[in-house]
Parts: C-alpha cells; structure tokens; sequence
C-alpha cells in the first residue's frame, strides 16, 4: 500500500512539475520565476474538473463551493508579449521556408 500512495505521489508532482515547464516556456518567464509558476499551475490543478472525483474539482471537494473562474489569475499576461517578439524576430524569408 505504501508503494502505491508513493507512486501516487510522486505522479501527482511530476504532473506539476511537467506543467509549470510548459507554462514557465509559453509565457518566456526567467527561471527565477520558477516558485510563482508552479504556485499557478497547482492552482489550475485544484481547479481542473477530474472523472475520479465525478468531474468535480479538488477545490469543489476541499472548500464545498465551485470555483470562480473569471477572477483567476494568470500568469498568461506575458503571453502575446513572448510571441509578438517570436514573430517580430521571423523574417518573410524565413516565413515562406517554414511553408
């Protein structure tokens, strides 16, 4: 049973792990952002609907209320800055070779 639990675990933070990466990449954060990102991706995480809980969230099952979305807040704001420079950087040559 240990083994499990441990396992368990273990999938649970590499899950966080593996998406605070992918948020701290698309928004182009430093790696000194890196504590603020995970804090942001365990809260997506506690409000993600999952089919083991019925398709509540853990934040439903924890606090006994649903979650407001719309006030969440995002580290996604550096978003369209970070690709505004990725596309200012393309050039059309290099535009039409990636067609």
């Amino acid at each position: 049973m240990c083994q499990q639990k441990n396992g368990r675990a273990e999938r649970f933070m590499r899950t966080i792990m593996d998406k605070a990466q992918a948020m701290r990449l698309e928004a182009c954060l430093p790696q000194n952002q890196w504590e603020f990102v995970v804090a942001h991706a365990t809260h997506c995480y506690n409000r993600t609907p999952m089919s083991r809980l019925k398709w509540h969230t853990p934040y439903e099952l924890l606090n006994n209320k649903v979650p407001i979305y719309h006030t969440s807040k995002s580290v996604w704001f550096a978003v369209p800055m970070c690709t505004f420079l990725k596309l200012a950087a393309l050039t059309s040559f290099s535009l039409k070779a990636s067609l």
